[in-house]
């Protein structure tokens, strides 16, 4: 996976805006 981490970097920073999206339906 070392040789894709703009990819990686993407779908990490998609799923941590997601969760920043619930975060005020969980806390």
């Amino acid at each position: 996976m070392a040789y894709i981490p703009s990819l990686t970097s993407r779908v990490d920073n998609k799923v941590f805006d997601f969760f920043n999206r619930l975060h005020p339906l969980f806390w």
